[in-house]
């Protein structure tokens, strides 16, 4: 439901509780292509009735003058094992740090996330990657945050 009036009724799936995860491990990324973090960065919610979630994912990211790094949301059907539903891509919904930001830089992005079945449990966790595969850029702490809108 996606009109509420006064005087509507409210059910527990019209808003299930917000969720979230993070893990301050001090990690450096070697992998060009996306990874999970060790350890993984992750969470289960419900979809709402209407279908749609905010999205936020954020981190202290560090590069180390020569490499880029991204971090992206992952969400998946039931857990991690079930159909991507969205596949980490950094443009249009994670946050990256340019080479020279040698000390850590607090970013995070929040995106509307639509289209989910009511009811449905996913599985959100964070993937990050590096523009190369040697050097020192990482990561002091990785987050993720579902938040059910109506």
């Amino acid at each position: 439901m996606t009109d509420y009036r006064a005087g509507t009724t409210i059910n527990a799936l019209d808003f299930p509780p917000a969720v979230f995860n993070r893990d301050s491990t001090d990690i450096t990324v070697a992998s060009t292509s996306y990874a999970d973090g060790s350890p993984q960065v992750s969470t289960t919610f419900v979809a709402p009735t209407s279908g749609r979630v905010l999205l936020t994912v954020g981190g202290g990211l560090r590069g180390d003058g020569t490499r880029r790094l991204h971090l992206s949301p992952v969400v998946k059907e039931t857990n991690d094992s079930g159909t991507t539903i969205l596949a980490p891509n950094v443009v249009t919904r994670g946050v990256g740090v340019q080479e020279n930001a040698t000390g850590y830089v607090y970013y995070s992005r929040t995106t509307l996330l639509e289209g989910l079945n009511p009811g449905q449990v996913y599985f959100a966790k964070t993937q990050h990657k590096s523009s190369a595969a040697t050097g020192t850029a990482g990561f002091d702490s990785r987050d993720i945050y579902i938040t059910p809108v109506p």
